[in-house]
């Protein structure tokens, strides 16, 4: 069996189950957060399912896409995270501090050392990551705010988490994953609105800005290994 296929199945099976284990550890803690019943927190195996199909196939598309190094294994445990938080917002509609300034903290901290080229300018492109993709989202909350005279249109979690993404991908790449999100969002409120029949119900944006940073990762150039 080839390397590739080997690193994807063990890792996502990995990354899969050591984050559905801690997800049903603080399913309760989410759910109090969004104002649900800690009693109606479940982290079945559906979820288990989803986060281990997922994952696998995650990582069987960037070990195809990057060659074996220390960055694909820095942007595999990306991908895990945002797929996480991605079925997070998913149930509960929130986007958890408690997952993503730890994220956030820790993609700006080893991105200097798991990024390809010079260090000193991996963090450069890091923080402008940064700044653009949470720049950007930071916009549409504003103008959410400007428009529909609520602060829910658009919430400050997903601007949170479209700076961990810019951190993450890093410069240029941000404004590629901004772009992709900004389409995904697009068709996920078109079905969302047909699904419930109304221009009117809120979903859930984190899933969007999860598949435009996947997207722009995979059609990134590929780097050379660290």
């Amino acid at each position: 069996m080839p390397v590739v296929e080997v690193f994807s199945i063990v890792s996502g099976l990995s990354l899969g189950l050591c984050t559905w284990l801690l997800d049903r550890r603080l399913a309760p803690r989410f759910a109090s957060t969004a104002g649900y019943a800690t009693e109606k927190a479940t982290s079945g195996w559906g979820v288990a399912a989803y986060l281990v199909l997922s994952l696998s196939l995650a990582t069987l598309l960037l070990a195809t896409r990057y060659p074996l190094s220390v960055y694909l294994i820095y942007v595999v445990i990306v991908v895990a995270t945002l797929i996480w938080i991605a079925s997070i917002d998913w149930r509960w509609r929130i986007i958890p501090n408690l997952v993503v300034y730890p994220a956030s903290l820790a993609a700006l901290l080893l991105s200097p050392l798991t990024k390809p080229g010079p260090a000193a300018q991996a963090l450069l492109n890091t923080l402008l990551g940064f700044v653009v993709s949470g720049g950007i989202f930071l916009l549409f909350y504003l103008l959410g705010v400007l428009l529909y005279r609520r602060t829910d249109a658009f919430g400050l979690g997903d601007v949170k988490l479209a700076g961990f993404v810019g951190i993450a991908v890093g410069y240029p790449g941000a404004m590629a994953a901004a772009v992709l999100a900004t389409f995904a969002g697009a068709i996920l409120a078109l079905g969302w609105g047909l699904a419930y029949r109304s221009h009117k119900v809120g979903f859930p944006y984190g899933p969007a800005i999860v598949v435009g940073a996947l997207a722009a990762l995979l059609i990134a150039p590929s780097p050379g290994p660290r």
